[in-house]
């Protein structure tokens, strides 16, 4: 009697956990099928390939496939929107850009179409300085001649950023100020592989976008100057912002999310998976080669970085009202 009533309490245990399981959105033996990475950005852009340089060592990590699918406009609001609305069970995850998500919903409000408390982040793994590029045969050698030619020509010069509400934009705002210069923004829709087609194709003077997209394109493009306090280590020839006195100080990172409520134990499993994979000395090498910096935040680090950078950005939006 007593042997059938402990089979009986444990088959009662193991179906009330199985039901807070499936309540949760979190089945046993996660992940069991495919993932969708939703991405709010065009090909071609830091968000592309920060899912490309992650995606064939996760699949092999999680067992299942990562299937990458793209979102693209408002700054980056239409895949974030969805990303906020989709089933938290853990099949769907998003890159996240910052401080994008942070401007959106700072001047946007409701508008954005998501809020930052909707999404969870799950990690965030590498940031770059933001950088101010113009064409290889471009006749800005330096900074100085940039400046000089701005301030004799208000208006004149194009320069062209990833959209509206962006690191872009707001870098350049705070270049303008400055500098005591008049740039002309030009918004290119879908993200920094956009706006690079638009500098090399000569649509626009100058470009600003993470410097990594400088690094890559660097026989192509000149790096004029980037934001931070130290010079990179993949460009130790070019100046920051602060050296010429302007207090540039705009920088872009990358992580992933999936919509809040996603079960604590699917966190952990993303989290630990995708920064096992940028641990990997060949991971780190490229990123460190490409003008990024590893980041290498984990559940708990995301959510206070992120609160950190709502607080720094909070007054920093003013200059794009």
């Amino acid at each position: 009697m007593r042997w059938r009533w402990t089979v009986a309490c444990v088959a009662a245990l193991g179906a009330a956990g199985a039901l807070a399981m499936a309540a949760s959105g979190a089945p046993s033996g996660y992940p069991s099928r495919p993932i969708t990475w939703l991405v709010a950005f065009a090909p071609g852009g830091q968000s592309d390939v920060e899912v490309r340089r992650v995606q064939p060592h996760l699949e092999k990590l999680l067992g299942v496939r990562i299937l990458v699918e793209y979102r693209t406009g408002g700054g980056g609001a239409v895949g974030w929107s969805e990303l906020a609305r989709a089933r938290p069970d853990g099949y769907t995850v998003g890159g996240l850009v910052m401080p994008h998500m942070v401007i959106q919903t700072l001047l946007r409000g409701a508008e954005a179409g998501y809020r930052l408390d909707q999404i969870r982040s799950i990690a965030w793994t590498v940031s770059a300085p933001n950088a101010l590029m113009v064409r290889r045969d471009s006749p800005f050698r330096t900074l100085r001649d940039f400046v000089e030619y701005a301030k004799a020509n208000p208006g004149r010069l194009a320069v062209g950023g990833v959209e509206r509400l962006s690191p872009s934009d707001l870098s350049l705002a705070q270049f303008m100020q400055a500098a005591g210069i008049r740039l002309t923004y030009v918004p290119i829709a879908g993200g920094a592989g956009p706006v690079m087609t638009s500098l090399i194709g000569g649509h626009v003077d100058a470009a600003t976008t993470a410097a990594s997209h400088g690094v890559r394109h660097k026989d192509q493009v000149r790096i004029l100057a980037v934001s931070g306090k130290q010079r990179m280590k993949a460009l130790p020839d070019v100046p920051t912002f602060a050296e010429f006195g302007y207090n540039v100080t705009v920088e872009t990172s990358w992580g992933v999310g999936a919509p809040a409520g996603v079960p604590a134990e699917v966190v952990t499993k993303l989290s630990q998976a995708l920064l096992q994979v940028m641990r990997t000395p060949e991971i780190r090498k490229a990123v460190e080669e490409e003008g990024l910096t590893p980041l290498y935040f984990g559940p708990a680090e995301s959510q206070a970085y992120v609160n950190r950078l709502v607080s720094t950005y909070r007054e920093l939006v003013n200059l794009l009202r």
